[in-house]
């Protein structure tokens, strides 16, 4: 379970971090080693538990906040008409091609 506490909003200019990550025990009626790791971001917080061994769980939340990072940095506003393809305004107008032959009428 995650549980995420946003004190303050900060710009995409503070970077997400991994702060720590240590051993704790299992949830209830959970079974094997636990970590309960801190992400944070300025004054915001992510808290959360993860299953397995100190290495593993270092390793994928090094991932997550990575993703974090690249998602949160790439939020720049796009141009209304942006998503895939360009405004009509800035689309070239079709020219017939002359080297294509059209029954006379």
């Amino acid at each position: 379970m995650t549980y995420v506490r946003t004190v303050s909003r900060s710009g995409p200019e503070i970077p997400f971090q991994l702060t720590s990550v240590d051993e704790t025990p299992a949830p209830d009626g959970c079974d094997g080693v636990w970590q309960r790791y801190v992400i944070t971001q300025g004054a915001n917080t992510i808290v959360g538990v993860r299953c397995g061994l100190h290495d593993e769980v270092t390793v994928q939340l090094t991932d997550v906040v990575e993703r974090l990072n690249m998602r949160f940095t790439k939020a720049v506003p796009t141009p209304k008409g942006a998503r895939g393809r360009p405004a009509k305004s800035a689309r070239p107008t079709p020219q017939p091609d002359e080297s294509v032959k059209t029954p006379a009428e």
